[in-house]
């Protein structure tokens, strides 16, 4: 599915947080080899890995109940013996896993969020971790798209995408309904007709508990009609009989008559193209719908949709497979990373390596050879060949001690190394240190 051209006024990428990671070269060992990671111990932390507790743990004190055992005695009846193993069998019953579908899953960046992370680093003239640059991307869900592609070897299995919405799922009928709902109200007006009131007893009404829709009440004639058109309009990506234990019986006189109320307003449908047509139930129109929408869903063996969309889906054998890849990329984006590669240089952003590190940047770092330099970029190269690492406050501080980063005095000091930057021959990182290429 193609994307559209992303919109100048996007809201950009926060990289702020690139800042106050020290993930560049280890400027103090003098090996450029050297990295510190911290990246890799937010990562730790995220895994929720146990830190060492330093001491012992005090005691429990023992405590009585109300008839005067003491809580540390023997329990008798349904005790647990052998540390609690009991509760492992349960925990292990509610852990429903799902057979994989033959599909390879992998994580693409969405192209409107990546055209705002490459414009930012074309605009700020550093040089920043890809690893971290695709770590930005596969935290966003809005930021990222899924690419499904059945395996080689399975000759028979195919995945069914919508062409309208790009909604994509394994279950044929379960793909068209979500295609014929989504198109409903593109193709038809809805009319509102007036009818009489349901006359007859009505002890209550089923209504949802995440939507709130009251249905109405199940010994009425409309019920079933009702309660499917209530399933496909809010969650006709999940089974039904899943969406039944949603609804709860309400015996309230005040709900009863304002379903009755609501009852003698029905909406019906038509078709947009047909003025003077003929008036349509919401299944009626949904099954004209599929009639005549030929080709409205594909057979395909490979599909790239967004992520969000995915997530959403009733089809939980997708969701658990994509929610796998995800969790593994936002551990450590390594995939993520190599499929940017490619983008970036189709973007015209350069690349290069330190040690392990693979940066980007919009500027090409490039040795200056030239040995006929004025006195000021001799001092400044001369300062940061001793000194690697060094913030342009530092730098500022040894070619002009005391003078103020921000005046006059400051500016002129370090004008020539805006001069090596805009040439590659000095390179910025992300955290505003500075190094020779």
């Amino acid at each position: 599915m193609e994307e559209k051209k992303p919109a100048e006024n996007r809201e950009p990428l926060d990289m702020a947080a690139l800042e106050s990671l020290d993930f560049g070269p280890d400027w103090k060992s003098g090996e450029s080899a050297s990295f510190s990671r911290t990246f890799e111990k937010s990562v730790k932390r995220e895994r929720g890995e146990k830190r060492r507790d330093e001491g012992k743990r005090p005691q429990r004190q023992q405590r009585s109940d109300d008839r005067g055992r003491p809580a540390s005695g023997p329990r008798t009846g349904g005790e647990r013996k052998g540390g609690g193993g009991h509760r492992a069998p349960e925990r292990a019953a509610r852990r429903v896993v799902l057979p994989d579908y033959p599909l390879e899953v992998s994580i693409l960046p969405n192209q409107q969020h990546l055209f705002s992370l490459v414009r930012q680093v074309h605009r700020s003239r550093r040089a920043y971790p890809m690893i971290d640059l695709a770590a930005i991307l596969v935290k966003d869900v809005e930021a990222c798209r899924v690419r499904f592609e059945v395996r080689k070897r399975e000759a028979d299995f195919r995945l069914f995408h919508c062409k309208s919405s790009g909604f994509v799922g394994a279950d044929e009928a379960g793909v068209m309904r979500h295609a014929v709902s989504a198109q409903l109200e593109e193709l038809f007006e809805v009319v509102v007709e007036e009818a009489e009131p349901p006359s007859g007893q009505f002890p209550g009404v089923s209504r949802c508990t995440k939507t709130g829709t009251v249905i109405g009440p199940p010994n009425h004639h409309s019920y079933g009609e009702a309660l499917e058109a209530w399933h496909q309009a809010h969650f006709g990506d999940h089974p039904i009989d899943v969406c039944k234990a949603w609804l709860e019986m309400v015996r309230d006189e005040e709900v009863v008559e304002e379903w009755k109320a609501s009852f003698s307003k029905r909406e019906r449908y038509r078709l947009k193209s047909e003025p003077e047509g003929e008036l349509l139930s919401r299944k009626q129109a949904e099954q004209q719908l599929a009639r005549e929408s030929d080709g409205l869903v594909a057979s395909v063996r490979k599909a790239v949709v967004p992520l969000a969309m995915v997530l959403g889906s009733g089809d939980e054998v997708l969701k658990q497979m994509v929610n796998r890849v995800l969790v593994k990329e936002r551990r450590f984006p390594i995939n993520l990373a190599h499929s940017l590669r490619a983008a970036f240089r189709h973007m015209k952003l350069h690349m290069f390596k330190v040690g392990k590190v693979n940066y980007v940047t919009s500027i090409k770092p490039t040795r200056l050879q030239s040995t006929e330099l004025a006195a000021d970029v001799v001092q400044v190269l001369e300062v940061l060949k001793e000194h690697p690492g060094y913030s342009k406050q530092q730098l500022l501080e040894a070619l002009q001690p005391g003078a103020v980063l921000d005046s006059d005095e400051g500016r002129a000091a370090l004008k020539p190394l805006g001069w090596l930057i805009d040439r590659g021959h000095i390179v910025e990182y992300f955290n505003g240190k500075l190094s020779l290429p």
